[in-house]
């Protein structure tokens, strides 16, 4: 990859376009989140292989990226929230296949990382969000012998009594995108082994029925997904509807997408943005995505659509697993690392959202 393909854009609704905030070091699936004004970078995997424990802060005012504090441990395709002013770094992978169940938790104002509660077991790739005091992970990949599988369940940390809670789902997913919204947590395409059109699920793994989610325009994995507003938009991504539909035409597994999609509910379908997102390959796939609230919304866009990639259409070395269909790179959610697992397996069939988690 070309240096300039690793870079964080924003749409700047007075100029009307996108721009780019100064460029961090080659990274793939890096983790972001935004409290306040402030944009946070953690982990990632580095152009030489290796995985990154950095925490990069970003100061909107002073236009400049500030180094603080790692992580204990190296981290990528891991889950990344904030709640109360601190920061939770939860999973991920610190190699190929080296899937952790560590989190720690970065202060702000103190400025100190400080160890919490181990996961129930070790997983990355998962969708993640943040809703009423709690951390959700909902699916994602883990080891299982010889080969990783997706997960069936969702994990929950209260950030209160510093507990987990493993709540079993319906279905396994994984690369999927998730944003709170509506008193619950809407979880949008991914790969899934099961045909789902959507599966809302109450925090005690119960479903409810009454959720209506319309089906993606194709399948999508490892997309971003921002909610604005009322609309929660799909950037870019990567085809996952090839492998099970016989009737796809002109893409391959290695399709990557430019496009932006939104939907709110109440609506019947999926809008498709005239804007694509500002690369220069043909698509991305597993970026960090967020809403960043400094600047006003204009039309169709997220009102700052951050993009850090981290998996684009270029060959990525150890991401084949004798189960799984070679990829040219990883595709581990939206925050996904050619170092840690090799793909979707053929028989995984994502189009639409996949779960609405009640607090």
């Amino acid at each position: 990859m070309e240096n300039e393909e690793f870079h964080v854009c924003y749409f700047d609704p007075r100029k009307e376009n996108w721009e780019k905030l100064p460029a961090l070091n080659s990274l793939y699936s890096p983790a972001c989140v935004a409290v306040g004004d402030k944009l946070y970078v953690s982990g990632g995997t580095l152009r030489d292989k290796s995985h990154s424990a950095a925490l990069h802060k970003y100061d909107f005012f002073k236009g400049r990226w500030l180094h603080l504090p790692p992580m204990s441990v190296p981290r990528a395709s891991h889950g990344f929230l904030a709640c109360n002013q601190k920061l939770y770094a939860l999973g991920g992978c610190g190699g190929f296949e080296d899937y952790l169940d560590s989190a720690e938790c970065f202060d702000l104002m103190e400025k100190t990382w400080t160890p919490i509660s181990r996961l129930p077991l070790a997983l990355s790739c998962s969708a993640s969000a943040t809703l009423k005091d709690k951390l959700y992970l909902i699916g994602g990949e883990r080891k299982n012998y010889l080969f990783p599988e997706m997960y069936k369940g969702v994990l929950i940390y209260d950030v209160n009594s510093g507990i987990w809670t493993q709540v079993p789902l319906a279905v396994a997913c994984c690369s999927a995108g998730a944003v709170p919204m509506n008193n619950g947590i809407y979880v949008i395409g991914g790969y899934s082994k099961e045909r789902m059109r959507h599966l809302p699920v109450s925090e005690d793994g119960r479903m409810d029925e009454d959720v209506v989610v319309p089906e993606l325009p194709r399948g999508i994995a490892g997309a971003g997904v921002v909610q604005w507003e009322r609309r929660i938009y799909v950037l870019g991504g990567e085809n996952c509807w090839v492998y099970t539909n016989p009737n796809v035409h002109n893409e391959s597994p290695g399709t990557y997408y430019d496009t932006i999609y939104f939907w709110e509910p109440s609506h019947l379908t999926w809008t498709e943005c005239p804007e694509n997102l500002p690369i220069v390959a043909d698509g991305v796939s597993g970026f960090g995505p967020l809403a960043w609230g400094r600047l006003p919304v204009l039309g169709p866009l997220p009102r700052v659509p951050l993009t850090l990639p981290s998996c684009s259409p270029h060959p990525a070395p150890d991401c084949s697993s004798p189960t799984l269909p070679q990829h040219s790179c990883c595709c581990c959610s939206a925050s996904s690392s050619p170092g840690c697992s090799s793909g979707p397996s053929p028989a995984l069939l994502p189009r639409s959202a996949r779960a609405l988690l009640s607090p």
